[in-house]
């Protein structure tokens, strides 16, 4: 037996919008948690060789407003993708020898999303980054941090926001 149903919204008893179908099939979820901050007003410097909270100044978007502080709290338990791209600069004439990424989970080292070792070909600047899914309980938060080996490092912004960024959001 085959049992169809015709909908085109879900919705909450609250009257809160859960899901919409367009007439081609296309689900649209408008409360699913999701993000996008980018560092836009200033560098940020840091010491050589140590691990240091990326800052961002500015949201593109914040679907449920789980971003707060320089970290994203997950609302519900889940998974969860996350991506994130950092515009990472040595100073002067000196060269970066190890750019890191990593994502904390809860104020701890979770995982490395990418590490480079950089001395055999000298790099002065770089986009280095990637992505990663996990799990989450409610009210678990991540982080980025970034390590980078080298005279005066420095994570890079720019007005539009696209040379350093970090987003994610709720896989289901």
């Amino acid at each position: 037996m085959t049992s169809i149903l015709g909908t085109e919204s879900i919705q909450h008893p609250n009257g809160t919008a859960a899901a919409t179908i367009d007439a081609s099939g296309r689900i649209l979820t408008p409360a699913r948690p999701a993000f996008r901050v980018e560092k836009r007003a200033s560098n940020q410097s840091f010491s050589d060789s140590t691990s240091t909270k990326i800052t961002f100044e500015h949201e593109a978007f914040d679907i449920g407003g789980n971003f707060a502080s320089d970290k994203f709290t997950a609302p519900i338990a889940g998974i969860y993708h996350f991506n994130t791209c950092l515009r990472v600069v040595v100073g002067g004439a000196g060269t970066m020898e190890l750019g890191a990424v990593y994502l904390y989970k809860n104020g701890s080292h979770f995982t490395d999303i990418v590490q480079i070792q950089t001395s055999a070909n000298n790099m002065r600047n770089s986009h280095i980054g990637g992505g990663v899914t996990l799990q989450l309980a409610a009210a678990d938060y991540v982080e980025v941090y970034c390590n980078i080996s080298g005279t005066s490092p420095l994570v890079h912004a720019h007005a539009d926001g696209q040379r350093t960024w970090f987003s994610g959001f709720l896989v289901g």
